[in-house]
């Protein structure tokens, strides 16, 4: 029976909890046997929740050391990521790293560096990956049912206010949007042309969630405005136990949940516009929006070959393809299907037990990150940017 221990037991780590507890695949090959965060309040109302008996460690170390775990699950923050990462590989762990995987190049290298030398693997928690709308479609496009790709579209739309109401909301803790959020998008696109991006142009604003010099420190659980406001985030809504995991552990660390979307600190973009050009010469442009969304998170692409084109849209659940000079379609429609985290865990399991590379592996993380990293650079210095730029500083 392997052991794993998650560190941060904040929401991310709800998902990766019931799986351990909960699935019976899973929990036929592994335990959750240890939990760790510095916040011993959050820490022990995770527990009780979603976790009950499971050992609890507020010392890292101490974590690392004592609690006898074949595997770390970190599900910190992105400035976090490198650090923890790389103290579990020299305890002889592996590890399944939440994206984004860090926040600069040399933290993306030393993490492959102390990879190589554990000889213990990294899963990133890249879980498109293992959703069943990209298990359909790679097999397609790698059968070459319209050719040899070369052109991808994607657009992203999804109601995304809270990531100015949390530490997401600042670049130096989570990297900007186009990693943080971004780097999903980035890295199914750079799966699905099959190649490392090479240069990244990008354009990006805070066009809707605007600074207002009013708004300084604001709160929603406390602003006079929060009755009219369309951004505002309530810890009671859907989930109870996001007032239990956050406003109620406040006075342990101070961090705040529901900061006001429109704090002038906050420092990311909430619309961005990519062009990526690829080492195997393919071609993509992506735009993400964080204030618009019908029913759920959207993501469409569109897949342009040599023989035909690809329509996917994750929110209808559909792939549909047209061949060249045919009006025919084929449609796969993937209503139903599952959203792959139980693939996700197994594929982590497979990896534990056996060092079979996983799905969402070191390298995807890795050049997703970068992909990410250099849009982030583009808006900032409005140029194109090499990757290789990046990559060897």
């Amino acid at each position: 029976m392997m052991r794993i221990g998650i560190v941060g037991t904040g929401r991310r780590a709800c998902s990766f909890a019931d799986e351990l507890q909960n699935r019976a695949g899973v929990r036929q090959r592994a335990e959750l046997a240890a939990l760790c965060d510095l916040n011993p309040k959050r820490l022990a109302v995770f527990q009780s929740a979603y976790a009950p008996g499971v050992a609890m460690y507020t010392d890292y170390d101490a974590f690392l050391r004592q609690a006898k775990l074949d595997a770390v699950i970190v599900t910190t923050p992105c400035y976090t990521h490198a650090e923890l990462t790389i103290k579990a590989f020299e305890a002889g762990k592996h590890v399944l790293c939440e994206k984004a995987m860090a926040l600069t190049p040399a933290d993306l290298q030393a993490m492959l560096d102390a990879e190589k030398r554990s000889g213990k693997r990294m899963q990133l928690g890249l879980c498109l990956r293992y959703a069943d709308f990209m298990r359909e479609l790679i097999p397609i496009l790698r059968r070459g049912e319209i050719g040899d790709v070369v052109m991808v579209s994607a657009v992203e739309t999804l109601e995304g206010s809270s990531h100015f109401n949390r530490w997401h909301r600042l670049k130096k803790l989570s990297g900007g949007i186009m990693l943080q959020k971004g780097t999903h998008t980035l890295d199914l696109i750079n799966w699905i042309v099959d190649g490392h991006p090479k240069t990244v142009t990008a354009t990006g604003g805070r066009d809707v969630y605007k600074a207002r010099r009013d708004c300084v420190d604001r709160r929603c659980s406390a602003c006079p405005e929060s009755g009219a406001c369309a951004s505002r985030l309530d810890f009671g809504e859907g989930d109870p136990s996001n007032c239990r995991l956050y406003k109620d552990c406040e006075d342990q660390d101070g961090y705040i949940w529901d900061r006001c979307v429109f704090d002038p600190a906050v420092d990311i973009c909430d619309n961005v516009m990519a062009q990526v050009e690829y080492d195997n010469g393919r071609r993509a442009q992506y735009a993400i929006s964080l204030f618009y969304q019908d029913t759920g998170i959207e993501r469409e692409f569109v897949i342009l070959g040599t023989g035909g084109r690809i329509n996917v849209s994750r929110r209808r659940e559909e792939i549909v393809i047209r061949r060249r000079r045919s009006k025919d379609l084929i449609r796969y429609n993937l209503q139903g299907h599952g959203e792959g985290f139980e693939t996700e865990m197994q594929d982590f399991l497979n990896m534990i037990e056996t060092g079979k590379t996983p799905i969402a592996d070191s390298q995807a993380g890795y050049w997703s990150a970068l992909a990410g990293l250099a849009a982030e650079q583009s808006i900032t210095e409005r140029r194109i940017v090499n990757i290789a730029e990046l990559a060897a500083g």
